[in-house]
């Protein structure tokens, strides 16, 4: 027998999951272990995006990996290995605790695969209503119904992975609502809250669907989003502005809006999560010291 054969006769005799994906997380194989826990089959997935997939990986947080911090892509991109549990969504919609470990598959000094093993971590099933909950709680502001800052870091952290990997120029903007502290004193808290409701809604309506707009506290809001160029970056950051500045609430008869000063900035070779905000949000207060209600970029 082939030794070929023999290695595929194994895994499809061991206990655990196997399958593997191409460096665009596409699945080339996926083994009888993992028919039997996830309930796919080989049918199925193979050929699929394994974001994409029906699998929806999320973390002990209810965090969702495809979307943010895929350890997939990270053993890819790191070249090294990750272990982690994790949920999966089984083929019959329940969530299933599983133990994973991730491989890069190398040749001639260059990954060409990554390969995830798994079990299940307990015989304990949990419905995806109660993930989505914790995840929705622990993941979005409540009165924005935006993602927040944790979402918002984890997000980006995948976003520079996925920037690095696919060479596309990614876009941070800053943004800080002008005077609030004086609008909410003037109007009061409800006034105030109604602006960043409207705000919010307003940007988030005129979003593609990859970008993301969200709360990093108070009246301060982020940006993050794929664009070809940096004319396009500034162009974004005045769209946002605009956004803004025409968005308005009617309180007590009288028609009030706001307006915010943005930081426009593009991920530079060596940035982190830490750097890139940092610079969009020093540049943020630039358009704070140039008469607020504008735009400054460095792209």
């Amino acid at each position: 027998m082939e030794l070929e054969k023999i290695f595929t006769w194994i895994i499809n005799h061991v206990s655990d999951g196997v399958y593997i994906v191409d460096p665009d997380r596409k699945i080339l194989y996926w083994n009888k272990a993992a028919e039997d826990i996830t309930g796919y089959t080989a049918a199925e997935m193979m050929g699929c995006n394994c974001q994409h997939s029906g699998l929806n990986h999320v973390d002990m947080d209810g965090n969702h990996l495809c979307h943010s911090g895929c350890p997939l892509l990270a053993t890819i991109h790191e070249e090294m290995r990750h272990d982690g549990k994790v949920f999966v969504l089984h083929k019959n919609g329940y969530r299933l605790p599983i133990k994973t470990q991730f491989f890069p598959i190398s040749e001639k000094g260059k990954v060409i695969a990554a390969v995830e093993i798994f079990r299940p971590a307990s015989q304990k099933v949990y419905d995806d209503d109660l993930i989505e909950t914790l995840s929705g709680a622990a993941m979005h502001d409540q009165l924005t119904n935006l993602p927040n800052r944790r979402y918002l870091e984890d997000f980006l952290n995948y976003k520079i992975l996925e920037s690095s990997k696919f060479k596309q120029k990614l876009c941070v903007a800053f943004g800080d609502i002008d005077h609030f502290r004086d609008f909410n004193n003037t109007y009061g808290h409800d006034a105030g809250d109604a602006v960043l409701q409207n705000i919010a809604a307003s940007i988030r309506n005129n979003l593609k669907n990859e970008d993301r707009l969200c709360r990093w506290g108070g009246e301060e809001f982020v940006f993050v989003g794929f664009v070809h160029s940096g004319e396009d970056a500034r162009a974004l950051g005045e769209r946002l502005r605009n956004l803004v500045m025409n968005t308005s609430i009617i309180h007590e008869g009288e028609r009030l809006s706001a307006t915010m000063s943005i930081g426009v900035t593009l991920l530079q070779p060596g940035d982190t999560t830490e750097t890139l905000l940092k610079r969009a949000d020093a540049l943020m207060y630039q358009s704070k010291q140039s008469g607020r209600n504008c735009v400054t970029a460095d792209c």
